[in-house]
């Protein structure tokens, strides 16, 4: 019910809140639902219910259609356990100019799913309304008991009022699957600021680039997309992470804090379970694994 009160006050307090983009409307390549094969894998719900618990929250940044989201909240037992969906569920919002050129193919053809407007869950399902959307998409995530939809662009949505409000936990799990570094940095950099990220935390990535960039300012390198913002925060926050199923990761420590061995000792590192030597690359050729041939910018625990 929670969604249901968040709409609502988007839709009242500005009712051109609620009405989609007609352009956000007409991208062919924004109608179309993921498959509930991808998302979080096996093993990263396996270790999430060893140590779920009713003091933490899960956080899924670009929920598009639902259907992502409804893995992880078919797959996480524990019922105390709040489960929040952040979208604007009208598309991707306008990226830089050196973003767009990093993403294109080796022919310069540009990545249409993440130009503005790219998964609209709005042209997807199609309907303009933001706020009868979202309830479509709630509908079909289902455990309304302890599923709450927040609609809007990240800057706009991810507020001191949000986090009050709603009371917000520390987060358990973000899956970071806003596609594009802008998003990516503006929720997890909000997440870091606020304390919701703490050691202990699993972080999914679904879009971390598995190639290097071909043009653009980040040409021959991966540091772009959700791996810049994964690479700038690390910094930013003194944060310390090690590897733990496909595409996530869990904070070991930020700055002096440090994660519990009775919470991170239950999460081995991935290439300790895959019985792989120090030297093993970590490329495109083992998707296991977050891929990190950027050479300035490989971080302690992920390499």
């Amino acid at each position: 019910m929670a969604s249901c009160l968040l709409v609502a006050t988007l839709s009242q307090a500005d009712g051109r809140a609620d009405a989609v983009p007609k352009a956000h409307m007409q991208n062919a390549f924004a109608a179309k639902f993921t498959s509930a094969s991808q998302g979080v894998s096996s093993r990263l719900l396996r270790l999430l219910n060893a140590v779920a618990s009713g003091e933490k929250d899960i956080y899924q940044f670009g929920v598009f259609t639902g259907t992502g989201l409804k893995k992880i909240a078919d797959g996480v037992r524990s019922k105390q356990l709040r489960i929040w969906g952040f979208d604007s569920f009208q598309g991707i919002p306008p990226e830089t100019s050196e973003e767009v050129e990093s993403w294109k193919s080796p022919t310069g053809k540009k990545k249409a799913h993440f130009l503005e407007g790219g998964y609209s869950a709005a042209a997807a399902l199609g309907d303009a309304s933001v706020s009868s959307v979202v309830r479509k998409v709630a509908a079909r995530v289902g455990h309304k008991d302890r599923v709450s939809l927040v609609p809007g662009y990240f800057n706009e949505s991810l507020s001191d009022g949000l986090l009050r409000d709603r009371g917000l936990r520390p987060a358990l799990l973000v899956d970071m699957d806003a596609d594009i570094y802008l998003s990516a940095v503006q929720a997890l950099d909000w997440m870091f600021a606020k304390r919701l990220i703490v050691p202990g935390t699993f972080v999914r990535y679904d879009d971390w680039p598995r190639f290097n960039a071909t043009h653009g300012p980040y040409k021959g390198t991966n540091f772009f997309g959700q791996a810049r913002a994964h690479y700038e925060l690390s910094e930013k926050w003194d944060v310390r992470w090690k590897l733990v199923a496909t595409g996530a990761v869990q904070v070991v420590s930020i700055g002096a804090d440090v994660c519990a061995a009775s919470l991170c000792g239950k999460a081995p590192a991935l290439r300790e379970v895959l019985h792989m030597s120090a030297s093993h690359p970590s490329n495109r050729d083992d998707p296991r694994l977050l891929p990190l041939w950027s050479p300035a910018h490989t971080r302690e625990g992920l390499s």
